[in-house]
């Protein structure tokens, strides 16, 4: 037999002072406040009988079937905020819908006797029917409805504010509180009139007693309107809990700003929580710099408690490639040292299997992956190895270099390769995911360009490496837009966060002007690093912020300033106790924790201007 019991919260605006009418005029005794238990027969909202409750009351009752109905009359003796919270007898979905009050039904799922904070409402003065009945399920179940009045708090929401035309208003320096009824149709909408454009500080925190464990309460900023000009959306949109609560750095225009908070999913309970957006100024002190390096040798001695050949994760070698990266980049240790050339660069050493029917220039190509992303990576990898000093690093990595050569679109690719590749193809110069096939996108390039110019700067010199970066270069020319963003593929025009970073990456390494892309540099300039998406809800955090480091790196001046300002804070905020940074989103399953914490100790230290060989000018050698 059905264990669900669907209970309906039915609060209706019959408001007196307001001119609605009722059916009948409610009985005159006064209204129950304390335990009060539904006294039958109810089920007819125009009764004379009905029981009169005001905010105060705690209401027992039983609902037998779908066709039982219990009704009320809610009095208010004067307009007042309501807190409205159910108890259920049964582990169950509810389904509630506060008719005249609020927008229309929304199911909650709970355990079993736990309290919904259903809602905070503003009631009227006068009286008003409140009915409670199963939402189309033949099983009851009994109830308990507890109905309080919250006190009016300074600097608190103002309900109703569930949509943009009635916004609770908030200030700009001020810590403002809110209430979340824990519904995904409750959404709090907040107007703020911003004075200058600058970066803001947006810090988000469940509070009340206890904490709320798994605040996952979304955010949103909505710009204004300012005739033509385009102005950002922030989405700062997650399925990752933080039980601290959330800090963001949007770069804001002066104007009126739409910020709301909401829920995609119903759960339990409601929560209280408090936000406040201020102005921030870019600056790295020697306490953050002390604790960013105390950051980084946390996460070096977590990398290495695992070895390469214990580890189970997809794209292994992209993630053991990124390691290696990053424990190359540990200074003055010998005995580590001899530790990545022992077990990680003879790792990748077995790994790279010749093909025999493959041949670039004469000689046999191996490779420790034949997919593109974790070759370049690895390539990559084995380059700041190699600039380290770690012994066979540079050998294999220019067995990687010959392989990337091979695999691009070029008019030199081998036939078994689906070559040659004409210069007039548009995918000339390009890579993609395995070295058969003749397409390219910019991602996959991104990789294969920023490996050959490592290789360069440690020394790895093969022939053919300056056409493939000079094609590469073209190529990722033609990967942009009228906007004068990036795109993913040649003549597309769906420029977003990452595409950008890659492609102004790879401009100012082969000095290209930025003035070109002035559509991606706003881009860039207006998203600096959430810690939990970029864009509108993308999900490769970390892969975005490792391009927007060594991007800003390069560009230097106040963007860099305030780039590492905000990615070193997020990063502090991220890290675990035990010295990992956890993946989250789609990073979560495409390389897990070792993945994030190689890349974190790696922009953390760029962000210290700790940087490897290919992004020292001096260093470049195309």
């Amino acid at each position: 037999m059905l264990q669900r019991v669907f209970l309906l919260l039915v609060v209706g605006l019959f408001c007196r002072a307001a001119g609605t009418a009722v059916a009948q005029e409610a009985p005159a005794q006064a209204p129950l406040t304390g335990e009060v238990i539904e006294a039958e027969s109810n089920d007819v909202r125009d009764a004379e009988n009905l029981q009169r409750i005001a905010p105060g009351a705690t209401v027992s009752g039983t609902v037998r079937d779908e066709q039982d109905r219990d009704h009320f009359w809610l009095v208010a003796a004067a307009d007042m905020l309501c807190d409205f919270r159910i108890t259920c007898s049964k582990k169950t979905d509810v389904d509630f819908n506060i008719e005249g009050l609020v927008f229309g039904q929304h199911t909650l799922h709970s355990p079993e006797g736990s309290v919904f904070f259903l809602l905070r409402q503003r009631v009227p003065a006068g009286e008003h029917s409140l009915c409670i009945s199963c939402g189309g399920y033949a099983e009851g179940g009994t109830w308990r409805l507890a109905i309080t009045a919250s006190p009016e708090v300074e600097d608190s929401e103002s309900e109703p504010n569930n949509n943009r035309d009635e916004p609770s208003i908030a200030v700009v320096g001020k810590t403002m509180r809110g209430f979340h009824s824990r519904s995904e149709s409750d959404s709090d909408h907040w107007s703020i009139e911003v004075p200058r454009r600058g970066v803001y500080r947006l810090a988000v925190e469940g509070t009340g007693t206890p904490k709320p464990k798994d605040l996952n309460l979304k955010t949103r900023l909505e710009p204004p309107e300012l005739g033509r000009k385009k102005l950002p959306r922030y989405s700062y949109e997650t399925d990752e809990p933080r039980p601290g609560g959330y800090v963001y750095y949007p770069v804001l225009e002066a104007g009126t700003w739409e910020l709301v908070f909401f829920m995609s999913h119903s759960t339990t309970e409601g929560f209280t929580y408090t936000f406040v957006l201020e102005p921030f100024t870019p600056g790295v002190d020697d306490a953050l710099t002390k604790q960013a390096r105390d950051a980084i040798a946390r996460g070096e001695a977590w990398l290495q408690t695992t070895v390469p050949a214990k580890v189970r994760e997809s794209h292994v070698v992209a993630v053991e490639g990124l390691v290696l990266a990053a424990l190359s980049g540990v200074k003055g240790n010998k005995d580590l040292q001899a530790v990545l050339a022992a077990e990680y660069v003879q790792w990748f050493a077995k790994k790279a299997v010749a093909d025999a029917e493959v041949s670039w220039r004469g000689r046999n190509l191996g490779t420790a992956s034949d997919n593109l992303y974790e070759a370049a990576i690895a390539t990559l990898a084995l380059a700041e190895a190699a600039e380290a000093g770690i012994a066979g690093a540079k050998e294999l990595c220019e067995r990687q270099v010959r392989f990337l050569l091979a695999a691009q679109q070029s008019t030199v690719k081998d036939p078994a390769w689906k070559g040659p590749i004409q210069r007039h193809n548009e995918y000339h110069g390009g890579w993609r995911y395995g070295p058969d096939e003749d397409t390219g996108d910019i991602s996959i390039a991104g990789w294969c360009l920023v490996a050959l110019l490592a290789a360069d700067a440690a020394g790895v010199k093969v022939d053919g490496m300056r056409d493939a970066v000079a094609w590469g270069t073209e190529f990722v020319k033609r990967c942009t837009s009228e906007s004068g963003e990036f795109t993913y593929l040649p003549s597309h025009s769906d420029g977003n966060n990452i595409r950008n970073s890659i492609g102004l990456l790879l401009y100012l390494l082969m000095d290209e002007p930025l003035e070109e892309q002035a559509g991606a540099v706003w881009d860039l300039d207006h998203h600096l690093p959430s810690g939990t998406q970029v864009d509108d809800g993308g999900e490769y955090i970390l892969y975005y912020a490792y391009y927007g480091t060594r991007l800003n790196y390069l560009r230097g001046g106040f963007q860099w300033e305030a780039w590492r300002s905000v990615m070193i804070r997020q990063a502090l905020r991220l890290q675990g106790g035990d010295g990992r940074w956890p993946a989250i989103g789609q990073e979560k399953g495409d390389g897990g924790d070792r993945y994030a914490t190689a890349l974190s100790v790696i922009i953390l230290r760029i962000c210290l201007n700790e940087v490897p060989g290919y992004l020292r000018p001096e260093a470049r050698g195309f």
